[in-house]
């Protein structure tokens, strides 16, 4: 019995010796990103903030890779292509148009992950087989409350995303379909009012 124990604490001892950091999950899953092109993600996200009494759900899909974006929601689209952002309002068929201020790069998601060393503290909360469940601490109060991110550390595929915003407001997304190097133009991220027939355009752009 003495030998099992031992036998059983060396085997528990290993195992957490040779799990992976959280910093090399992390420079994993941007290893990953880097050498795979336009993403395309879909997901439901529920939305949800107490104080407020707001609850919302909506789904969308967004293509993405290291420096644009583009998402669809419901009635609204917005587009950035890592300098300026087009947002379209389909409810009042209206574009808006700006120039992305120095900070505003964590816009993109896979920007937050790509300077994670500079805005967050990260850390392991669980993990179950190939599922790790990693905790971001924002370094800077004004960012963010709090980011957590579900993936597969096997297949580097993202299963979830929890962000609470500094309004307290609680978004948890669920990625039903992660797919790299998806099938898509690059056009989809250039802002073209053409696209928007008819929509009145407000443009703050610099």
């Amino acid at each position: 019995m003495k030998r099992f124990i031992a036998i059983m604490t060396l085997a528990f001892a290993a195992k957490f010796a040779f799990a992976q950091s959280p910093e090399a999950t992390v420079d994993k899953l941007i290893d990953y990103i880097s050498k795979n092109k336009i993403f395309e993600i879909a997901f439901t996200c529920d939305i949800a903030n107490e104080d407020a009494g707001l609850t919302d759900k909506l789904e969308g899909v967004l293509f993405m890779d290291t420096a644009c974006f583009r998402l669809q929601a419901a009635n609204l689209i917005i587009i950035d292509n890592g300098i300026e952002t087009l947002n379209y309002n389909g409810d009042i068929n209206e574009v808006t148009m700006f120039t992305n201020e120095d900070d505003e790069d964590i816009i993109n998601p896979f920007s937050l992950i790509f300077n994670y060393k500079e805005h967050f503290n990260v850390s392991v909360t669980s993990t179950f087989q190939s599922m790790t469940t990693l905790n971001f601490v924002p370094k800077e109060e004004e960012l963010l409350i709090s980011m957590q991110l579900t993936l597969n550390s096997k297949t580097n595929h993202i299963s979830s995303l929890t962000i609470i915003d500094n309004n307290n407001t609680e978004y948890n997304y669920t990625i039903t379909k992660f797919i790299p190097n998806a099938k898509k133009d690059r056009s989809i991220f250039e802002l073209k009012v053409a696209d928007f027939p008819g929509a009145t355009v407000i443009d703050l752009r610099d």
